[in-house]
């Protein structure tokens, strides 16, 4: 608890961005079984940030292996063959370090957080979670037993289901992105599933480790080449996946019920960029400013929600961004007329010269404010911008992007006569309002229980 204590105060006393273009230094290279090591160095105090970034996610799952991605990720922490999982625990708190994974859409994570002065038992500890996992059948099925429970539709609120059907009704049963996990399909992704999963993706070439903090730089880097410069993979290929994106070119309405439910979902989606493209930073710009005029709208002129966001996920990165509100059940067809409103005065008019002021400070401050290294590994993340210079650049240019340039973004991807809206919530109170939208399609909620197109 002590080292914990030490760690929390020492990121609420440094690791300040105090300007917009105090960016960390880097320095790249590989080990020779080609895994890729990027060095990031960043604040002044005795704690290392090591991150793993495994270019696999959602998008390399195949039908019938829905959430195989996210699993292997999640398994990685039930205990590998040096130590079980209670051992790896213990170790873990003793040290005051931190260990988390995660997967998306595009990649999957292991990270660990400690303080300098544990990096050989912290990188031993590592690396044997990442080379060695042991994947035990009884914590597997434990795993996927308790996702089952807690995630079916029939459980979801209508927030959660709008998600899923989005997901499913944008990208089709034909993509991995469109394919959601059922019971019956979980239940059969056994122990030996994913481990060849992991033994496939999880390879060398196919990982990039970023290091930042302020670590002992040459010791550390001893201890990566000792732990991790032997390691040898079944599979030595990069993986590499295209997928089709989504046309929008009408307005389409989707409803799933919910039975019970107080107040309904709404989850509009249309197309986005990539993060890489050159439309990227002035879509993001136009993005904040197109959330800031729904929430005036439809929040605090006509106080039909609580709150109203336009997102986009440059972690997923997969081609669409999502508006998403929940309304009371009595407004839920007036929130769309006013939604259809707001888009397309904000595609006739464009961007508020005041607003998009407002969006680029709120850019600004998000990097100005960055504390942690894992922060700072996040904004320079590898998978996303593989061009170190490209991103800081990115970020320094914010105020070079004129409203004329905005507006000619905005005429590309929020023209208002297409999206595609999925509505979820209790079809017995919304009856007289689901009437109103022209060709709605209702969807069982058995309709994602489909590995592929038939």
């Amino acid at each position: 608890m002590k080292n914990i204590l030490i760690i929390s105060i020492m990121f609420l006393l440094s690791f300040q961005m105090q300007a917009q273009n105090n960016f960390p230094t880097q320095e790249k290279y590989k080990l020779k079984n080609k895994l890729q090591v990027i060095f990031m160095e960043y604040g002044d105090q005795p704690v290392t940030d090591m991150e793993f970034y495994i270019n696999t996610g959602k998008k390399n799952e195949i039908p019938g292996m829905q959430s195989v991605a996210n699993l292997t990720s999640q398994c990685l922490l039930l205990g590998n063959v040096v130590y079980s999982r209670e051992q790896q625990d213990s170790l873990k708190y003793v040290m005051g370090a931190s260990l988390s994974t995660g997967s998306n859409d595009n990649y999957s994570t292991l990270s660990m957080q400690f303080l300098n002065k544990d990096e050989d038992k912290a990188v031993d500890l590592l690396s044997n979670i990442l080379l060695k996992p042991s994947f035990p059948k009884d914590e597997v099925a434990q795993t996927v037993g308790e996702i089952v429970t807690y995630n079916t539709p029939s459980r979801m609120n209508p927030d959660a289901l709008a998600s899923v059907f989005t997901r499913f009704y944008v990208f089709g049963a034909g993509s991995p992105l469109g394919r959601h996990f059922y019971k019956d399909q979980l239940l059969k992704i056994s122990s030996d599933q994913i481990r060849e999963f992991y033994k496939f993706n999880y390879t060398p070439k196919n990982c990039i480790l970023v290091v930042s903090g302020k670590p002992d730089k040459e010791k550390l880097k001893a201890l990566i080449e000792k732990n991790f410069g032997g390691w040898e993979a079944a599979y030595s290929e990069v993986n590499g996946v295209s997928l089709a994106q989504p046309e929008f070119d009408k307005k389409e309405y989707v409803f799933v019920n919910r039975d019970n439910g107080t107040q309904s979902a709404l989850f509009w989606s249309k197309k986005a960029p990539d993060v890489n493209s050159k439309d990227y930073q002035a879509f993001e710009l136009a993005n904040n400013v197109f959330t800031i005029l729904l929430f005036k709208e439809i929040r605090e002129k006509e106080g039909k929600t609580y709150g109203i966001q336009s997102m986009f996920s440059a972690q997923n990165n997969n081609g669409i961004y999502t508006v998403a509100t929940s309304v009371r059940n009595e407004v839920l067809f007036n929130t769309t007329e006013s939604f259809d409103g707001v888009l397309k005065e904000f595609y006739e008019k464009g961007a508020p010269e005041e607003m998009l002021t407002i969006a680029k400070n709120q850019l600004k401050t998000r990097f100005n404010v960055i504390e942690q290294p894992s922060q700072i590994i996040e904004e320079f993340n590898p998978i996303l911008y593989p061009d170190f210079e490209k991103r800081k650049q990115y970020i320094m240019d914010i105020d070079k992007v004129d409203l004329a340039r905005v507006n000619k973004i905005i005429k590309k991807y929020y023209e208002p006569g297409s999206y595609k809206l999925i509505i979820a919530g209790n079809e017995a109170d919304l009856k007289p309002q689901l009437s109103k939208f022209n060709g709605l399609v209702t969807l069982p909620l058995k309709a994602i229980e489909v590995d592929d197109l038939k």
